[in-house]
């Protein structure tokens, strides 16, 4: 089980695990100013109302920070995965005045509108320099020809199926990086390879997984992700729809080095805002 960390910043409160640093990172660098002062940040999945046992402590430090405000709150959860009674009586009863997130959950902005009568908002991701960028990533010797970083298990199905179709009918070489925590642990071996591979674990998903690609993009590396509805990092990463997309690219052998692009696109707030309104006018659902 992650553990849920409470930090306060200067002027914002963030809750988040272990995994999300790196965004707690974006975080400190972009919005931690008296612009967002008392602001509350939840950052990947709040416990589920079905893990009552095992979270009741956190419920009660999150309640806590809700409640023991001097101001209203902004309330941005990066992927709200629950929606459950335990969760809307938490938001009625305490002063969030909006909502943001950084995935793209059109269904949840429907209902914190039409059934909470909450402003909901898209706000993706945003270089930060507090990430570095790994020095000659291109210069070292590669070994494999891409790698897949996240978890492979029952619970990531559609990752099994297109591994072991690359495994099985083609002779290109691959590995999987499980330790997702820290990025910073498995440079090493991120380095090797060519391509870093990124497949989301379901079949359902709408898009890429925005954590773990904005954390790459940062670092320099060049990203081949499966198309899905909407491109949150548009010129940034390779996609790919179907098995011989994604061995043309590995066959033209060509990089993108996308973090001085994406450094242009999402630090400065002008350019900021022209890359959300650019999103935003993809697709209609995106408010």
């Amino acid at each position: 089980m992650d553990k849920l960390i409470i930090e306060k910043l200067n002027h914002i409160t963030v809750g988040y695990v272990d995994w999300t640093k790196s965004v707690k990172l974006m975080i400190e660098e972009h919005y931690d100013n008296e612009n967002y002062d008392n602001t509350i940040i939840f950052l990947n999945r709040l416990p589920s109302i079905e893990d009552n046992i095992y979270y009741t402590p956190y419920k009660k430090r999150i309640y806590y920070m809700l409640e023991h405000k001097t101001t209203d709150a902004d309330y941005w959860n990066s992927i709200y995965y629950v929606w459950d009674n335990y969760y809307i009586d938490l938001i009625q009863n305490t002063n969030i005045t909006e909502m943001w997130t950084m995935d793209y959950r059109p269904q949840f902005a429907i209902r914190c509108e039409q059934e909470l009568g909450i402003p909901f908002k898209y706000v993706p991701m945003r270089y930060t320099s507090l990430i570095k960028p790994i020095e000659n990533i291109y210069l070292t010797p590669k070994t494999v020809d891409f790698c897949l970083v996240g978890l492979l298990s029952k619970s990531s199905p559609q990752r099994i199926d297109i591994l072991n179709e690359v495994e099985t009918n083609h002779s290109f070489s691959f590995k999987g990086i499980t330790q997702v925590k820290d990025m910073q642990a498995v440079i090493s071996e991120m380095n090797t390879s060519r391509y870093i591979l990124d497949i989301p674990r379901e079949y359902t998903t709408i898009t890429q997984n925005q954590v773990r690609i904005f954390e790459l993009l940062c670092m320099g590396y060049t990203v081949c992700a499966k198309k899905m509805y909407i491109n949150i990092f548009p010129g940034l990463i390779y996609e790919w729809e179907t098995i011989d997309d994604l061995i043309n690219i590995v066959k033209k052998g060509e990089y993108l080095h996308p973090t001085e692009a994406y450094k242009e696109m999402t630090y400065n707030d002008n350019a900021y805002e022209e890359y959300i309104n650019n999103l935003i006018n993809i697709d209609s659902y995106v408010k």
